[in-house]
């Protein structure tokens, strides 16, 4: 369970680290200057659906995860670079920057795909991560988002959809 807690939080806090390089201020008032490498942490705070996977996870609501982001950016054109800090899990997203928020949808997990996780009630699923977004806004060196995923859960078994599950995370750090 510590595994799948890890990888949805990697994927989920994407917006959330503490840079040492970029600038304050944006290319202009509304485009906000995001580049650089961005240190924090996440907090899980829902798990909704996917059959019986959301019930074993809720004692993770609230657990906060290391991560660090790197962002690169060209005008209003942003790519990130996410790394889990607690198990090395990455992933990639590509968005914008405008009227001082990021938009970010997810391209790569290297956690998309996990197999055979046991339920509280001894059946076994696999989840493959269907979409990630993360919004967030910026102030200063402050960066404040929401990020939501959605996980496709079947049996492991049988390889049947039994519903998607929904985890939410936030993050608010500084650079």
């Amino acid at each position: 369970m510590r595994r799948i807690l890890f990888a949805l939080i990697a994927v989920s806090v994407a917006c959330g680290s503490d840079s040492k390089s970029g600038s304050t201020t944006g290319p202009s008032p509304n485009i906000p200057s995001v580049a650089g490498i961005w240190r924090g942490n996440a907090r899980a705070t829902s798990i909704t659906g996917g059959d019986c996977l959301s019930v074993g996870l809720q004692s993770q609501i609230g657990v906060v995860a290391p991560v660090s982001l790197t962002i690169t950016q060209s005008g209003t054109a942003i790519t990130a670079t996410l790394v889990s800090l607690n198990d090395g899990v990455t992933s990639e997203f590509t968005g914008t920057a405008s009227n001082n928020a990021i938009t970010l949808n997810g391209t790569f997990s290297s956690a998309a795909v996990v197999n055979g996780i046991t339920c509280t009630n001894g059946l076994r699923r696999d989840m493959r991560i269907q979409t990630a977004a993360i919004t967030g806004s910026v102030s200063g060196n402050t960066l404040t988002g929401d990020y939501v995923e959605n996980w496709n859960v079947s049996s492991s078994a049988t390889g049947a959809a039994l519903g998607v599950l929904i985890y939410r995370a936030t993050a608010t750090v500084t650079r």
